[in-house]
């Protein structure tokens, strides 16, 4: 989410202002990134950053939060953090998740190990380096990623394996 506030003490250089208001006029632009506890609703981590620059998006403050998720956690958010490197690094530290597939991932119920009417396993293949990974972290993931994806009539959803079976029905349906 972003957001535009006097009240966070956020400076011009660090924190831009909107490219449609006068220079010194208006509130600088910040981009915010929670976990909140799907249990009691507290927020159990965030990260605030401006809305340009190199790792300010959405992924590179969440890169800040990963560690509040431990073994046997459940996270569930929207297609935008659907990547290959995400899912990886939950599934290293025994976290389940659930997200509905992001729109490059292209699944074929055909093709792949079905378990039942629209759900599958899957495997990913590691996408190339991105830019903000070191060739070391790069090398630390697996080459192939056991998803297994279910279908239903609004998209699908992904999950590393174990507990998806259990959970799914809890969380989406």
């Amino acid at each position: 989410m972003s957001t535009t506030s006097a009240a966070l003490g956020m400076d011009y250089p660090h924190y831009p202002q909107h490219g449609n208001q006068a220079e010194g006029a208006g509130f600088p632009l910040a981009r915010l990134v929670g976990v909140i506890s799907l249990a009691s609703g507290a927020l159990l981590g965030a990260a605030l950053g401006p809305c340009q620059g190199k790792g300010t998006g959405e992924h590179g403050l969440f890169r800040q939060l990963h560690e509040v998720f431990v073994a046997g956690d459940l996270m569930v958010a929207d297609s935008y953090y659907c990547t290959y490197f995400l899912l990886a690094m939950m599934q290293n530290r025994g976290v389940d998740v659930v997200f509905e597939q992001h729109g490059a991932w292209k699944t074929g119920f055909w093709r792949d190990r079905p378990i039942g009417t629209r759900d599958h396993w899957m495997t990913w293949s590691k996408p190339p380096r991105p830019a903000w990974m070191s060739s070391e972290a790069y090398e630390a993931f697996p080459d192939r990623l056991p998803v297994r994806s279910a279908g239903e009539d609004s998209g699908h959803y992904t999950d590393s394996p174990g507990g998806f079976e259990k959970r799914i029905g809890e969380v989406i349906y």
